[in-house]
């Protein structure tokens, strides 16, 4: 794969990123009244959030190159806790500064 390929599937691939959410425009207002909904339901609010992810796949070790573009939403809903480190005396420092 040469450099100049790979510029043209960027060049190729950016419109098409409109056509995916265009595809998913009834899917990201229902996550996004999904997500209010949950929000409000919630004693503290919350912050509503919604993900729309986009990707770009190429495949670099076919002849010709391909390219596929993708999108996704979702509503995560999430619980996070604090890092927690491992006490341990026989664990050897990493020796990274």
């Amino acid at each position: 794969m040469t450099a100049e390929q790979l510029d043209t599937i960027i060049a190729d691939a950016s419109p098409t990123f409109e056509e995916r959410i265009g595809e998913l425009h009834e899917h990201i207002l229902d996550a996004a009244r999904e997500a209010l909904a949950a929000s409000q339901e919630r004693d503290d609010g919350g912050k509503p959030k919604i993900a729309v992810t986009l990707k770009l796949v190429i495949g670099l070790n076919s002849s010709p190159p391909w390219w596929q573009t993708t999108a996704a939403v979702g509503v995560t809903f999430r619980s996070e806790g604090e890092p927690v480190n491992l006490s341990d005396a026989n664990q050897p420092e990493l020796g990274l500064v």
